[in-house]
């Protein structure tokens, strides 16, 4: 694979993460020592797009396949819309977690418990978009 090939590959992988909703994209790949290649996906300024964090470290034995994961990796995130539900709903819980732990009454952590419940049926039977 050409150096020009490569960079259109990390252009593309940018690409997609701006289509996916990340604002200011950057991707970094690394080769190291032993054979081995990284790629730092990074999203600046952004709210944690990747499993809560701000960044994606991939790694992998040759380039073409780094690509690859990378690509897919990307492809398989969710639409923004629905990572922003997911994040409000793992804030939630995490609230509904504290709330246990403080031995808060059941009249205030029913309403809490009831309004996740309802969020993670709406989430499962939301119907899958199609290109």
């Amino acid at each position: 694979m050409t150096h020009e090939e490569t960079q259109k590959r990390l252009d593309a992988i940018a690409a997609a993460m701006t289509d996916a909703g990340i604002k200011l994209p950057e991707v970094t790949l690394l080769q190291k020592s032993g054979g081995r290649y990284s790629m730092h996906l990074n999203a600046k300024y952004d709210t944690k797009p990747f499993g809560g964090d701000s960044y994606k470290i991939i790694s992998g034995d040759s380039i073409d396949g780094l690509l690859t994961a990378a690509s897919d990796y990307i492809a398989s995130l969710p639409d923004p819309d629905t990572a922003a539900k997911q994040n409000w709903q793992k804030k939630l819980g995490g609230v509904i977690d504290e709330g246990h732990a403080l031995n808060l009454p059941d009249e205030v952590m029913s309403p809490l418990r009831q309004g996740s419940q309802a969020m993670t049926e709406n989430l499962l039977a939301a119907p899958e978009v199609t290109s």
